[in-house]
């Protein structure tokens, strides 16, 4: 019987059949009664130890300036805390590992600390209704610019290409249409006006229902991506262009803050958006690359998040 407490564990609290009893006689672990009890695997650490980021650390320089002088630190080996695992790769490129240390705030595990937030987004919202909107990409033949919306399909905004390409105007739209007893959703960029494309001429679909990153066909190379690519997305940044199956290029210089990291990593869906990896990586903030070493899986493509 258990009173009332925190019973820190350092070892697995193991019971073998002598701690069972029998059918008549069971031996049962209980709190007592009207007892609050907690075996606990990890440390309970006191408030007091926790002090603010002093402006001499090397991690100062790193914080965004409005996060200066709000972030606290605590110093785990005079607390006699050694050991705090080590990180590895996990997700759908990497099973079975372990998590490394956690910190758990009034009953909750924290994240570690991350850029973009999981809150901050950039995308604006009724991009699939508006009047005008961008593509981006670097693209055969280049229908990125300016597009205008020229009517309604699909319950949603169908728009032309503000100028001509190759002496052709190019639509983009979204179409419905069931095949072999299934429903399908796409937007299309096409010389079509409506209706499935054909390969007339070079085009690009995206099987969604918001826009998005469309896949080229018939003759045409390239992604064309329905936001801007530089956009923080829920949470994620963007591969701005994928160098090779292990190195991308990235937006912005946020990354340039990180150099004195000790480590580095990554998550993402560097390929499929079904298929995220969590990954060590190494930075070059002069060519704005992030090198993982291994494949984050499938590999890496322009857009991604």
């Amino acid at each position: 019987m258990l009173l009332t407490g925190d019973y820190e564990r350092t070892a697995s609290f193991a019971l073998g059949a002598a701690d069972s009893g029998t059918t008549t006689t069971p031996v049962v672990d209980r709190a007592a009664p009207g007892a609050s009890v907690r075996v606990l695997g990890g440390r309970t650490l006191d408030p007091v130890s926790f002090v603010p980021v002093p402006t001499t650390s090397s991690v100062y320089a790193r914080l965004d300036a409005s996060a200066r002088g709000q972030i606290l630190q605590v110093d785990l080996k005079t607390l006699g805390i050694t050991d705090y695992g080590t990180l590895q790769r996990r997700g759908f490129c990497k099973s079975g590992n372990k998590a490394a240390m956690e910190l758990a705030f009034d009953g909750a595990a924290q994240q570690l600390a991350r850029w973009p937030d999981t809150t901050e987004n950039e995308v604006p919202t009724g991009l699939e209704t508006a009047a005008q909107l961008q593509l981006f990409g670097t693209i055969t033949p280049d229908v990125t610019g300016t597009w205008s919306k020229e009517g309604t399909q699909d319950g949603v905004s169908a728009f032309a290409r503000q100028g001509l390409v190759g002496g052709k105007q190019y639509h983009l739209y979204r179409y419905q249409w069931d095949y072999n007893g299934s429903h399908h959703q796409a937007w299309f960029i096409t010389t079509g006006t409506s209706g499935y494309p054909t390969d007339t001429d070079p085009w690009w679909y995206l099987y969604a229902q918001n826009l998005g990153t469309f896949q080229p066909s018939a003759g045409a190379t390239g992604n064309v991506l329905g936001r801007n690519p530089a956009w923080i997305n829920h949470g994620y940044a963007t591969v701005a262009k994928a160098d090779s199956d292990t190195q991308f290029t990235y937006n912005g210089d946020r990354p340039s803050r990180w150099t004195s990291a000790a480590e580095l990593w990554l998550h993402g869906f560097f390929k499929y958006d079904w298929a995220d990896c969590h990954t060590a990586a190494t930075l070059d903030a002069a060519t704005k690359h992030l090198s993982t070493g291994t494949a984050p899986g499938y590999g890496i493509t322009a857009a991604q998040p």
